[in-house]
């Protein structure tokens, strides 16, 4: 595997961000000392993609260094892409920085265009951990033509999102001594209410990307949220693989242990996972 950071200025956002990728190599077995590197890495090679969002007090590094997302990716061959979108909820402000288009536009055609991954809906996919997997979630259900499944990882997402859910999130988030994420002021519900999307992207029967969504089971908030949320995203036609982790709540031990089950079983028993490019 080889991993690299890069800094660009974003259209979208008026500033210098951060892009952390991670690229599949071939398998120490079949290196030798004489061996045709062009036959290794073929410039033809595509990659499937996981667009994979940090925690709310992360960055682009977070899941990187906390997690073991590297040997999981190279274990199934597939690239990762981690942007940087610091604690602005993954979401656009209507009169300001634009960080929901910042990772489903931008980035998306930069890593695209810089980097040997596939731009096919079949062989992108997206997940997040915490607030990021909110922001995984709306992008999966906004774009559903982009992406054909979705890790969501300690997400807190119901059916009832419109009565004031949140800000419930800034209170809780200032309750614990943290800086709250920012949100939208003026934003309509279509934008910000991940029920409506998901109503929204059903309605217009297209084909919907596959979720697996993992809670801990000491978590009260995001647990209850969890199971109401793939609940209803079940009843709407999406397919759902929902997971409780025992014994678990909120952390790095958690997050590790989901991530990898998504990465390592889940993932690869998709039908888009199957095969190479």
């Amino acid at each position: 595997m080889a991993s690299f950071q890069m800094n660009y200025l974003s259209m979208k956002i008026g500033m210098q961000t951060n892009i952390t990728v991670i690229l599949p190599g071939d398998s120490p077995q079949n290196f030798k000392a004489a061996a045709d590197f062009r036959g290794l890495y073929p410039r033809e090679r595509r990659h499937k993609t996981l667009w994979l969002l940090h925690s709310e007090t992360g960055d682009d590094s977070e899941i990187l260094r906390y997690s073991g997302i590297l040997r999981y990716a190279e274990k199934q061959g597939f690239a990762v892409v981690m942007p940087c979108c610091y604690n602005w909820m993954y979401s656009d402000d209507p009169l300001g920085q634009k960080f929901f288009e910042l990772f489903t536009h931008e980035q998306r055609v930069i890593c695209q265009n810089y980097f040997p991954l596939s731009d096919r809906r079949e062989d992108n996919y997206i997940g997040g951990i915490s607030l990021g997997a909110y922001g995984a979630l709306k992008a999966a259900l906004t774009y559903p033509e982009r992406y054909s499944a979705a890790v969501i990882i300690d997400g807190a997402f119901g059916r009832d999102m419109k009565a004031g859910y949140l800000e419930r999130i800034r209170e809780k988030t200032a309750a614990m001594g943290l800086v709250p994420p920012s949100i939208q002021d003026n934003a309509p519900p279509e934008k910000a209410e991940l029920y409506d999307i998901a109503v929204k992207s059903a309605s217009e029967r297209k084909a919907l990307p596959k979720i697996y969504w993992a809670w801990g089971s000491e978590n009260a908030l995001t647990g209850s949220f969890s199971r109401e949320g793939a609940a209803a995203l079940g009843e709407l036609g999406y397919h759902v693989d929902s997971k409780e982790f025992t014994g678990c709540g909120s952390g790095w031990d958690f997050w590790d242990a989901a991530l990898r089950d998504a990465a390592c079983e889940w993932l690869p028993r998709l039908e888009s996972f199957k095969g190479g490019l």
